[in-house]
């Protein structure tokens, strides 16, 4: 599939609605399944599961061969399943499976609808180049995140933070984690792995960057990453410039 074009996008949002009304059909009980890449066809796609476990509401467990031969093959993008409460924050349990499996845990409250994204401390992002736009995990949120990674070393991972854009507030709370582990800089001495963070334009989410060797390397909505030259017009767009502590 051609991500480009305006049908992948509603692919990609159908996918995600896929999973919502999965995880949304039962309040009863904890319901889940994972997101997963069908390299055959090119294809980004969520795959429900079964909760085999009928006894405890607030416990999920399966035993789908599919996610199996998945995780092998390794293209699992992330696992996902429901809390009951108000709160998705992962539980220790949702912790340890995630670190366990190597996979990022994503969680939907059934009651609050918020979301939360965990990725665990060992996880390795693929590569960067080629990378398709997927709300929630793959953004520009994630590409400076995973950027950082594997450029410089610097795990954002071990801080716990929810890396699921919120849909309300989402500016805020980014910017008070980014003043949290990075320090502000001016344009005149900024330096390789500095990140750039955009006032909202298409969209009413900030848009976040990484700057190397006079290049903004980001990950635009629903395209390819991308490096481009830093013109008048984007500085002109930029709302701060911060630099990590580790930098």
């Amino acid at each position: 599939m051609d991500y480009h074009l305006e049908d992948s996008q509603a692919h990609t949002a159908k996918v995600i609605d896929t999973c919502f009304k999965h995880g949304l059909a039962d309040h009863e009980r904890e319901s889940g399944g994972f997101f997963y890449f069908d390299e055959l066809h090119g294809d980004f796609c969520f795959h429900p599961l079964i909760n085999d476990q009928s006894h405890n509401p607030d416990l999920f467990v399966s035993k789908d061969s599919f996610f199996y031969q998945q995780y092998l093959k390794n293209r699992i993008l992330a696992l996902f399943h429901t809390h009951i409460s108000d709160d998705p924050t992962p539980s220790l349990k949702d912790i340890s499976i995630a670190n366990s499996l190597i996979l990022p845990s994503f969680i939907l409250s059934t009651s609050s609808k918020k979301t939360h994204l965990f990725y665990p401390y060992q996880y390795k992002p693929k590569p960067l180049a080629r990378r398709i736009f997927i709300p929630y995990f793959q953004d520009c949120l994630i590409y400076i995140k995973d950027f950082l990674l594997l450029q410089f070393n610097i795990n954002l991972q071990l801080q716990d933070i929810n890396w699921s854009r919120k849909k309300e507030d989402n500016n805020l709370d980014m910017l008070k984690y980014i003043k949290r582990y990075f320090n502000e800089v001016s344009y005149n001495k900024i330096q390789n792995g500095d990140l750039i963070v955009f006032k909202p334009t298409i969209s009413k989410f900030m848009h976040l960057g990484i700057y190397e060797n006079g290049l903004l390397c980001h990950h635009p909505i629903y395209a390819f990453p991308k490096k481009e030259l830093i013109s008048d017009e984007i500085l002109n767009q930029v709302y701060n410039i911060y630099r990590h502590k580790d930098l």
